[in-house]
């Protein structure tokens, strides 16, 4: 990542790693607030981790720019840390008013749970429909015609984007940034790569 940076122009000041599961991100912390960074890039995977790593982002005085992956607006992350991490972005699969399809699957997802719709609930949300279409394109459920008929999946809309997947496997070739407004994320925009 650091090369693609460079490419860029932006110079990486600090690059930290944390075991999961972590209590105490007091090492990470200190060093990126000495490192004089102008702005934090981060991935974390889970949840607490994210929410215990901002509440001590913050109470050391961190207050710059930060862009998160999809687990600084998680449902459960933005819950336990509150303030500590309003007015971050993250780059996320999923994002609410990204599309007509995205906010049907919010419906469907708030009459089942009082949590708000996530990444984690389209990822399965969305790969459900894909296998189905591919089950119904397939006519079988043998797994090489399945795997077959998901590889020639083009134009699906589901609650993350629209999947067209090439011959890696890829379907989603777009993100959205997002950003958490004192507790509520908002869609920024939605970017889209191609080859």
């Amino acid at each position: 990542m650091s090369g693609a940076l460079d490419k860029a122009g932006a110079k990486v000041a600090i690059d930290q790693g944390y075991p999961n599961q972590s209590q105490d991100f007091t090492p990470v912390v200190l060093a990126i607030k000495s490192s004089d960074a102008d702005v934090i890039g981060s991935y974390m995977t889970f949840d607490n981790d994210q929410a215990i790593f901002a509440r001590q982002l913050r109470q050391v005085g961190v207050t710059i720019p930060w862009v998160g992956s999809p687990t600084t607006v998680g449902a459960t992350a933005v819950k336990l840390a509150g303030p500590a991490l309003w007015g971050t972005y993250a780059v996320a699969d999923y994002a609410i008013d990204s599309s007509p399809e995205a906010k049907e699957f919010s419906m469907l997802y708030s009459a089942v749970s009082s949590d708000r719709a996530d990444t984690f609930g389209a990822w399965t949300y969305d790969a459900i429909g894909v296998l189905s279409a591919a089950i119904n394109k397939a006519g079988s459920t043998d797994p090489d015609k399945i795997r077959a008929a998901i590889l020639a999946t083009k134009g699906y809309k589901g609650a993350e984007g629209e999947y067209n997947f090439d011959e890696y496997g890829d379907g989603l070739h777009g993100y959205n940034i997002v950003r958490n407004d004192k507790g509520v994320i908002v869609f920024d925009k939605h970017i889209e790569f191609t080859d």
